[in-house]
């Protein structure tokens, strides 16, 4: 019978094929970093809730919604109680992984123009969230504890399912807490028990000229 040629150390990169590059990707990471390619391609949660080192580079949480590190699993990119470092800049990216990052903490986290099927920022703490012009062809899900220190904004986005943002604490600093002008959503707005702090405008959540096809719910808003 014969047989399969094996890579050699001659052989180029583009000869080898996008295996052999996730694979030499793979090799640079550090153990945790690998732990999280692992658990997304498994469709898996990593959680670092109770783990000594909880830091992931939001870069690389980036190349694995780019599928740089090979297919991720339908459940999309899970984790739980990590600490990002440095600002998730996913500016235009497109992707059709689901995003869930749960309780995490996150510098800052840039969605404009970008294009993904999900986002959940469950627990989450942000230093702000840019979604200008982003389309999520589900829900966004800012629940659960969610806490923003800056600017929320949706101006322009497009949301097929719900926006959610049931008991979220939104500190816009001297401004809106959120601003969500021209947004369309094909399901609901949910703000019930949400904080928006400030005084006077700051705080408060702007929706000119949005379009909701579901409900606008605001209970001990």
């Amino acid at each position: 019978p014969r047989r399969e040629r094996r890579p050699g150390v001659g052989d180029r990169c583009e000869d080898l094929g996008r295996p052999a590059l996730a694979f030499g990707a793979m090799a640079a990471l550090t153990d945790l970093e690998r732990r999280l390619v692992e658990t997304a391609v498994a469709g898996q949660t990593l959680d670092l809730r109770a783990a000594p080192e909880r830091e992931l580079r939001a870069g690389l949480v980036r190349d694995v919604l780019l599928g740089e590190h090979g297919p991720v699993d339908a459940r999309g990119l899970q984790v739980r109680g990590a600490a990002l470092v440095g600002p998730l800049d996913l500016d235009g990216l497109q992707t059709r992984v689901r995003l869930r990052l749960r309780e995490c903490t996150l510098p800052g986290l840039v969605l404009r123009g970008a294009t993904l099927p999900l986002l959940d920022l469950g627990g989450c703490t942000v230093g702000g969230l840019l979604a200008d012009d982003a389309a999520v062809d589900g829900s966004v899900l800012l629940w659960r504890g969610f806490s923003s220190q800056g600017l929320v904004s949706f101006v322009g986005a497009r949301i097929g399912g719900k926006l959610d943002l049931s008991g979220a604490v939104l500190a816009g600093g001297s401004g809106a807490a959120m601003v969500a002008d021209r947004i369309t959503l094909g399901g609901d707005l949910l703000l019930d028990d949400a904080v928006g702090t400030g005084a006077a405008a700051a705080g408060t959540v702007q929706l000119t000229g949005a379009r909701i096809a579901g409900r606008l719910s605001g209970r001990r808003l």
